[in-house]
């Protein structure tokens, strides 16, 4: 008597680890059967659910950016295909925004203010920027966006975040006199 496999139904395997298996078993040989297969399908979906969050969860003015991980060990020379990201979401656009617009605020201590909120929020969400993520984000050169940053937190006193690394004002002035001289 021959017993007969008891299989999924079709429309449970219809789903993109069903096909992502399916791709990798019939085009990545060297996986092996589906023992090895399935594993690896499964961190393809964490990582696509991390990086690519549904469009549903973002509300209006806001957009994902990929960011370093705040734990991230800096190192001379390290690529960022190196790094560990993390997808952060930041409001490029919110509310206290329009509000300035309308009150007539001019446009750089605007940027200012956008500048220091997209920092913060990457921090705490466990992630860093640096300066030329928050310029490509707000569409502005690189160094435009340093000195942008630079005066909001100052008035705090506290140090932030740039890069992965704790900086002092004074360490920021030598860093952007630096980028300033070689652009």
């Amino acid at each position: 008597m021959k017993q007969t496999q008891r299989q999924t139904p079709a429309w449970e395997r219809k789903t993109l680890e069903g096909i992502l298996g399916y791709f990798l078993e019939q085009n990545c040989l060297q996986l092996g059967g589906r023992l090895m297969i399935e594993p690896v399908v499964k961190e393809v979906i964490r990582l696509f659910d991390e990086f690519c969050p549904p469009i549903d969860r973002l509300k209006m003015g806001q957009v994902v950016w990929y960011a370093v991980d705040v734990n991230e060990k800096s190192g001379y020379g390290k690529s960022i295909d190196k790094c560990k990201l993390n997808a952060v979401v930041l409001d490029l656009i919110n509310l206290g925004d329009i509000d300035d617009l309308l009150a007539g605020l001019n446009k750089r201590e605007r940027q200012k203010k956008v500048a220091a909120r997209l920092f913060e929020q990457a921090y705490e969400q466990g992630s860093v920027l640096t300066s030329s993520d928050v310029a490509a984000i707000m569409r502005l050169a690189p160094a435009r966006s340093a000195n942008t940053s630079v005066k909001p937190k100052r008035s705090t006193g506290s140090q932030f975040r740039v890069g992965g690394t704790f900086t002092t004002w004074d360490q920021l002035s030598l860093i952007k006199g630096l980028y300033a001289s070689n652009v």
